[in-house]
C-alpha cells in the first residue's frame, strides 16, 4: 500500500504476525508454566511444597502484569519501535539464565523477577501493537496475535517433555532459548516495519508516558477489570496447577504434560474464532457468552469428575482451553471500547496491573488448597471465580449501553 505522501505503507497484519511471535515466549511460556513447576517439584526443588514453588510462579505472573502500568504509557508516548529491543533481550535472556539455576533463590530472581519484567515489556508491547494497528477489526487482530501464545502453549510442553529426559534441565532451557531468540528476532523486525502506523499520545508532553488512573472514571472499564481479575485467577490457577492436579489424582507426569498441550491447542481455535466473532456480534457479547461457557464446562466436568476420570479431565482441558483462550483475546478488544486509540496502551497496562494480584496468588493459593482440601474443593473455588467473572462482564456490557440480557445489539 502507498500513503498519500508517497511513502510505502506496509500491511499492518505484518505487525500482528510479529506480535504473535513475541507472545509465544511470554503468554505461551506462561501457559506452559505448569510443566516447569512440576519438573522443579520432582528435581531441583523437591524439598519444597507446591505452594512454596507457587510463589516463584506467582511473582513471575505478578510482575508480567503489574509492570504493564509502566510499559503501556511508554508505548503510547514513544511508540513500539524503542521498546522492541528491550523486549527482545529480556524475554530471551530468561531461558539462558534459567539454565544455570539450581537453588530456590536462583529461580526466584531469574524466573520470578527477570522473567516477570521481560514478560511485562514483551507482552504489553505485542498486545498494544495489535490493538493500536486496528480499530474495526481489532478483535480479529488481537485474536490472531494471541493465537501465538497458544502455539507456544502447545509446543513448549511437548518440547520440554522430549528434552528433559534426554538432555536434562540446563540444555532443555538453552534449546528453548535459541528457538525463542529466532522467533523474537523475526517478531522485532515485523513490529519495527509497521511502527510508523501506530498512533502516539503526546498531548501532555512527557507526562503522557506516566501511569494514570483516569481509566477508572469509566464504569465499563472497572467492571471489565474486575471480571478479568476473576477469570485470570481461575486461568492462572487451573493452567498452572493442571499437571500437579493430574499427578495428585494418579495420572503420569507425561499425561499431565499432554493435558497442557491439549488445553493450549484448543485455546488457539478459541482465540481466533472469538476474535472474528467479536467483530460481528460485538466484543462484549462474545466475551460474556464465552466466559459463561467456561464456567459451565468447569461445573459440568472439572468439579465432579476431574479427580477420578482421565477422559473427563481431557475433555475439560480441551473445552476450558477453548473458552478461557477466547476470553484472553476478547478482553483487550473490549478495553479498546473504553478509550481512544492513542490511549490504548495506558488503559491496557492499567488493567493488567490491577489484575496482577490474581496472578500472584492463583498458584500459591490453589496449591495450598490442593494440599489441604483436595482437588474437588480446589476445582470448586475456581468455578466460583469463573461465575463471578461472567457476572462482572455482564455488568460491564450493560454500562456500555446494552440491554442487560438482550444480546441482539452488537456491543
Amino acid at each position: 500500500m502507498d500513503s498519500s505522501d508517497g511513502k510505502r505503507t506496509r500491511n499492518p497484519w505484518l505487525g500482528v504476525f510479529g506480535a504473535a511471535l513475541f507472545l509465544i515466549s511470554t503468554h505461551g511460556f506462561a501457559q506452559s508454566i505448569g510443566v516447569v513447576q512440576s519438573y522443579l517439584e520432582l528435581n531441583q526443588l523437591q524439598d519444597y511444597q507446591t505452594s512454596d514453588i507457587g510463589w516463584i510462579i506467582g511473582l513471575y505472573s505478578l510482575l508480567s502484569l503489574v509492570l504493564g502500568i509502566i510499559a503501556g504509557p511508554l508505548i503510547d508516548y514513544f511508540g513500539i519501535r524503542p521498546l522492541t529491543a528491550p523486549a527482545l533481550v529480556l524475554s530471551t535472556l530468561l531461558y539462558f539464565v534459567m539454565a544455570e539455576c539450581t537453588n530456590y533463590w536462583h529461580f526466584m530472581l531469574c524466573l520470578g523477577v527477570l522473567g516477570g519484567v521481560g514478560g511485562a515489556v514483551a507482552s504489553t508491547l505485542a498486545i498494544s501493537a495489535a490493538g493500536k494497528l486496528f480499530v474495526e477489526r481489532r478483535g480479529t487482530a488481537i485474536g490472531f496475535a494471541l493465537a501465538g501464545a497458544s502455539v507456544g502453549g502447545v509446543a513448549i510442553p511437548l518440547l520440554l517433555n522430549a528434552t528433559f529426559p534426554r538432555f536434562g534441565w540446563a540444555w532443555s532451557m538453552r534449546i528453548l532459548g535459541f528457538i525463542i531468540l529466532v522467533l523474537n528476532l523475526i517478531g522485532s523486525l515485523c513490529l519495527v516495519l509497521v511502527s510508523d502506523q501506530v498512533p502516539l499520545n503526546t498531548d501532555l508532553g512527557i507526562r503522557s508516558a506516566a501511569p494514570s488512573l483516569e481509566a477508572f472514571g469509566s464504569g465499563t472499564f472497572c467492571f471489565t477489570t474486575v471480571g478479568f481479575a476473576l477469570i485470570e485467577l481461575a486461568m492462572f490457577g487451573i493452567n498452572g496447577l493442571l499437571p500437579t492436579f493430574a499427578v495428585s489424582v494418579g495420572f503420569s507426569l507425561q499425561t499431565a504434560y499432554v493435558l497442557l498441550s491439549v488445553l493450549a491447542g484448543s485455546s488457539f481455535f478459541g482465540r481466533i474464532v472469538a476474535g472474528v466473532a467479536a467483530d460481528y456480534i460485538g466484543s462484549f457479547n462474545a466475551l460474556v457468552i464465552m466466559n459463561t461457557f467456561s464456567a459451565v464446562v468447569t461445573a459440568a466436568l472439572y468439579v465432579p469428575f476431574g479427580d477420578r476420570s482421565p477422559k473427563a479431565l481431557f475433555a475439560f482441558a480441551s473445552l476450558w482451553g477453548f473458552g478461557s483462550g477466547s476470553c484472553l483475546s476478547l478482553v483487550p478488544a473490549c478495553v479498546g471500547k473504553t478509550c481512544d486509540r492513542k490511549d490504548y496502551g495506558r488503559y491496557l497496562g492499567t488493567m493488567l496491573s490491577v489484575t496482577s494480584i490474581s496472578a500472584l496468588i492463583a498458584i500459591p493459593a490453589g496449591g495450598e488448597m490442593l494440599d489441604r482440601f483436595g482437588p474437588r474443593a480446589t476445582a470448586g473455588f475456581f468455578l466460583a471465580t469463573a461465575v463471578g467473572s461472567s457476572i462482572s462482564f455482564t455488568f460491564a456490557r450493560w454500562r456500555l449501553g446494552g440491554k442487560f440480557l438482550n444480546f441482539t445489539q452488537a456491543i
